[in-house]
């Protein structure tokens, strides 16, 4: 069938009624077909961090102004070929920091539509990131914009304030009342990754933008539920004030989260390793315990060995931070980050001591088996320890953020490298975190266990959205 461009037609912006209708000698005309047609300005992409593309526009428009900041600051020529860039960068007594840019046409009896708004760094996009991942002490040298910055716990009433709050990313999170209930929006996010010639992680670091090199990889906006999966009418929920489900197989979960909608899944490999990077660059430590327990066995005040509701942490005025009487934490509005339950992870399927895992980070492909998943370029530890602490994490390029653990040491203490515990190996389903029912020296964001599949009353779920742009 062929193909006909409506903006070979379209004269000016606005939404334009398009009627179309066949013809053919051989049979009686067919009826008219009436859609809309909309262009509210012209489209725009900025390429190699500061070169503006026009990928959609008006036939013969040849002049435009550039806004930054609503501001005009300059009238360019557009010649209207595929290989037309204008470099913003030429424009260097802009201030310094996130601009707002935009593309108004400029033609008679034109509209004088904006195209849409990129978001351009002027000067340096910040860089904020940790190094020494693949060292034994546990403390992470700040980096990049990083250094000097920092965060204090106040014991007395369990909030932190941190530097970080008002950085990217964590500054550009929304909190979202979702459908589904409470969500944290994050933004599109670059991360650089250093790995050594072992395929182990050496250091981190997030920006709104790419920078130099090619070990910079992309993450698109995402939603992370608030709250630990509750259950109710045959879906889960993020919601306050509720019990955490748990003593269901993750294939249920898996089930319960579709019937929200298309949109929703599980957490997921993918989307968990982002989120524990950005707690190592904010704390520039990987003893999670230092910062922030969770509710473990007999913490808090209260003490005891049971699981507790959701919105413990409402209360608090930071964005992360724990409560008193169960120690129940919440990292940048995200409660139970680790602690009380723990919970599956999809996108991954596990094998044993020495081979390959394999992984995938569609949704559309979650499941029980390795169908449509595939395997990572690193292996598992090689050895079994009474005391297994993970001393390296592995990076796979072609699956970025699929990380898991390369190599053990023993150590009863879990007190040097990553300090928490990876048991389970040979067992396929992953699970995260800490719980209300086990002791607190093995747990934190980044402790992971592996089940075969089993229901569990100390294992839950969480939900992750996508968002569409």
């Amino acid at each position: 069938m062929s193909e006909i461009d409506i903006l070979k037609f379209v004269k000016n912006y606005g939404t334009h009624h398009v009627r179309m209708q066949s013809f053919n000698e051989l049979y009686v005309p067919s009826d008219e077909v009436v859609t809309t047609y909309t262009i509210t300005g012209p489209t725009i992409a900025l390429e190699e961090l500061s070169k503006i593309k026009i990928i959609r526009d008006l036939k013969g428009i040849e002049q435009f102004e550039v806004l930054v900041d609503g501001e005009v600051i300059a009238t360019i020529d557009y010649d209207g070929t595929e290989e037309w860039r204008y470099d913003l960068s030429v424009h260097d007594d802009l201030p310094e920091g996130k601009r707002i840019v935009n593309l108004r046409s400029i033609g008679d009896g034109v509209n004088p539509n904006l195209s849409n708004s990129l978001t351009y760094y002027a000067g340096h996009a910040p860089i904020y990131g940790v190094s020494g991942l693949a060292t034994t002490i546990p403390t992470l040298t700040r980096t990049d914009d990083s250094i000097g910055m920092g965060f204090e716990i106040n014991t007395e009433n369990g909030e932190i304030r941190s530097d970080f709050n008002n950085e990217f990313p964590w500054s550009e999170c929304q909190i979202v009342e979702d459908e589904a209930g409470k969500f944290i929006k994050f933004p599109e996010m670059w991360f650089r990754v250093g790995v050594n010639s072992s395929y182990q992680i050496t250091d981190i670091a997030v920006s709104p933008t790419y920078g130099l090199g090619d070990n910079w990889y992309k993450v698109d906006p995402f939603m992370y539920a608030c709250y630990g999966a509750s259950y109710e009418n045959n879906k889960l929920w993020s919601l306050s004030g509720k019990t955490r489900q748990a003593s269901v197989t993750k294939s249920q979960f898996r089930t319960y989260a579709k019937n929200i909608g298309e949109d929703y899944h599980l957490l997921d490999l993918y989307h968990y390793t982002v989120l524990v990077f950005l707690f190592w660059i904010e704390f520039a430590t990987t003893d999670s315990r230092s910062i922030m327990t969770g509710r473990y066995s007999y913490s808090g005040t209260n003490g005891g060995q049971s699981k507790i509701n959701t919105g413990y942490t409402d209360n608090l005025n930071t964005p992360s931070g724990y409560e008193l009487s169960y120690r129940q934490m919440r990292y940048h509005y995200i409660e139970d980050f680790v602690g009380n339950i723990m919970e599956f992870v999809e996108g991954c399927y596990l094998y044993g001591y020495g081979s390959k895992n394999y992984v995938t980070s569609n949704p559309e492909h979650f499941s029980e088996s390795t169908t449509n998943m595939q395997q990572l370029c690193y292996s598992n530890p090689n050895s079994s320890y009474s005391y297994p602490t993970i001393s390296s994490i592995g990076w796979d390029a072609n699956h970025p953020f699929m990380v898991l653990p390369i190599t053990h040491i023993s150590n009863s203490s879990y007190n040097t490298y990553f300090c928490q515990r990876d048991n389970g190996i040979g067992n396929q389903f992953l699970v995260v975190g800490q719980c209300y029912s086990y002791s607190l020296n093995n747990g934190g964001v980044y402790s992971l266990r592996r089940l075969s599949n089993t229901t569990s009353s100390t294992v839950g779920a969480r939900l992750i959205k996508i968002v569409n742009q």
